[in-house]
Formats: C-alpha cells, sequence, structure tokens
C-alpha cells in the first residue's frame, strides 16, 4: 500500500502554482500544464507530451522550457494513475483500459491544436510505448507532423523481462483482482548520472512505483504487440518519425528500439539516435541533455513543412 501523504503536503500539491486541472470528456480531472512560447517569439509547432511510468509532467521543466523558446508550444498532463492527478482521484498506479490512455492522447491533442501549426506527439519510456501505439492505431487521421519516442518501452533489457510463465498469471489477475496494486522499489541509478536528480526523484512525493495488476497488465501487453516484426510496418508511412535511446538503460531496451527502427522501412521519414553510455533518462544525462533537447528541437523544427523524405540512421 502507498505511504499515507500528510495533509498539508497534499493539499499543496493539488493547489499547485502553475497548471490546470482539466475535466476529460469521461469526468475524469486531470492535471495539465503548457509552456507558451515567450513573447516575441514565433510560434511554429505544437507538441504533445506524454511522461513515463510513476512519474509527473513537471520533471521536464527544463525541457519544455527550453522548447517554448524555440517556438514550440509544448502541453503536457499527468496521466491517470500517476502524479496530481493521481493524487486528486486517489487512483495510484490505476486504469480502466488501455483504450482510455489513448483516448487521453487524442482528447490532449485536440486541447492543444492551433490553427494552421504543424502539431507533434512525444513521449517518453512508458509514454514512448503510448505515442507509438497511438500512432499505430489512431495516428492516420490524427494529423501528426511527427512522432518523437525517447527510451519507449518497446522492450525490456533481457535480465529483467518476466518469464514466459508469469504472463498468463498476470492476465489472471488483472481479470480476477484489477484494482490490486503492488509497489515496485525505484531505483533511481538507472535513470541517470545525474545524483542530483536521482536524490530529487527519491524525495519527490509525486513519485510512485505503485501499479495496478490491471495497469501492469495492459502496459505489458502493449509492448508484445509493438515488439512483434509485423507491428513497426503497420504505422502511417506519411508520419515522421524519431527514436532516440542510451546504451546504458536498464529499463527499456535500446537494441530492441533500433530493431524497430530497422522494421519500418516504409516510413518515409524515420531517424534513430543512439546515445552511448547514457541510462534510461537522456533529457537528465549530464553528457548530453543539452544535445538531447537539442535534437528533439531541431528535427521539429525541420518537418514544420512537412517530411523530410529520407531514411537517416544516426549512431552518437
Amino acid at each position: 500500500m502507498p505511504v499515507p501523504m500528510a495533509p498539508e503536503l497534499q493539499a499543496k500539491l493539488l493547489n499547485p502554482p502553475v497548471g490546470d486541472w482539466v475535466t476529460l470528456r469521461d469526468g475524469h480531472v486531470v492535471y495539465a500544464r503548457t509552456w507558451p512560447v515567450p513573447d516575441g517569439t514565433d510560434l511554429i509547432a505544437t507538441l504533445t507530451w506524454v511522461h513515463g511510468l510513476g512519474e509527473h509532467i513537471n520533471r521536464y521543466d527544463h525541457v519544455f522550457t527550453d522548447m517554448a523558446a524555440a517556438g514550440i508550444y509544448v502541453h503536457a498532463w499527468d496521466q491517470r494513475g500517476f502524479g496530481r492527478t493521481a493524487l486528486r482521484n486517489k487512483s495510484q498506479g490505476q486504469i480502466k483500459a488501455w483504450s482510455q490512455v489513448l483516448d487521453d492522447v487524442a482528447e490532449a491533442l485536440h486541447r492543444n491544436t492551433v490553427p494552421g501549426k504543424p502539431k507533434f506527439l512525444g513521449g517518453h519510456s512508458l509514454g514512448g510505448l503510448v505515442v507509438l501505439d497511438f500512432l499505430r492505431t489512431r495516428g492516420k487521421d490524427a494529423g501528426l507532423a511527427g512522432v518523437i519516442a525517447t527510451s519507449p518501452a518497446i522492450e525490456a533489457p533481457p535480465e529483467s523481462r518476466a518469464p514466459t510463465f508469469a504472463i498468463p498469471i498476470l492476465r489472471l489477475l488483472a481479470f480476477v483482482l484489477p484494482n490490486v496494486t503492488t509497489t515496485a522499489k525505484l531505483d533511481a541509478t538507472v535513470l541517470t548520472h545525474d545524483e542530483a536528480i536521482m536524490k530529487e526523484y527519491l524525495a519527490d512525493p509525486l513519485v510512485s512505483g505503485t501499479l495496478s495488476f490491471r495497469f501492469t497488465n495492459a502496459m505489458i501487453r502493449g509492448m508484445i504487440h509493438l515488439s512483434k516484426p509485423e507491428t513497426p510496418r503497420t504505422l502511417p508511412a506519411e508520419v515522421p518519425l524519431l527514436l532516440t535511446h542510451g546504451t546504458e538503460d536498464k529499463l527499456t531496451y535500446a537494441p530492441g528500439t533500433v530493431t524497430f527502427y530497422e522494421r519500418a522501412k516504409h516510413l518515409v521519414d524515420r531517424e534513430v539516435k543512439v546515445f552511448e553510455g547514457q541510462r534510461h533518462e537522456l533529457h537528465h544525462e549530464p553528457a548530453v541533455r543539452d544535445e538531447v533537447v537539442r535534437t528533439w528541437i531541431d528535427w521539429m523544427q525541420k518537418r514544420v513543412n512537412g517530411p523530410v523524405r529520407q531514411s537517416v540512421e544516426t549512431m552518437a
């Protein structure tokens, strides 16, 4: 069970100095925030971002501030089951269905649409899995100018994969005990080489390793589907795709991301960039964080007028 939070801290977290409470079509309330383009800067595009497992959107503040300064209007939200959204709804680690996660992406894209401006979709880790599955299932008609998936949860490293016999057991638990949660110990050392970020992560009251059996099952089923050889070939060919990953990622598997890229040969504009010696949160890695964010910004800026019709594979 999650550790109870002091009422004073909970009240403070539920009344943040920035951001808004947004009511979705099904009545669920989520915490959302935008990073507007500064006065005097031309707005060139929008980016809707999906955060990773157990975290929240304000961990990306430095990333989105840089993007806004480059003319990209950013919108993100704490997903169901995470961050302030979970705190308000008392729903830590809970979802009802994977389709609900994708519906939330569609609503966020609608909220973040600026007439006449291209719209990009991005996500990290679990968020990378979400945006790739959204691209697969709904991307053809979503009007996307491009998708960024960083450290996407396509595959887990071989040493941390669940044994084959555990999958049907998890499916059974998700069916008979869908809302029962388990809490995994958070190992901040796998995220980044930055010790300050590790300490912030461990001390962050909005970070949680709690997941319901139903959410865990939905996530793993999504990973299994994306890792199938035929899945990348079902992506809409005209939507540009950027994949980034670090070779020292112990949470998600960089070779799986490269394989996904290689299988998506039909895409008219696809790129993968692998950062040697870097861990899971590339945007927090001291050696490359500025380069990574610049890579995402440059990639979007080059595609505001449409796909770059060539396949590029870059290893860094």
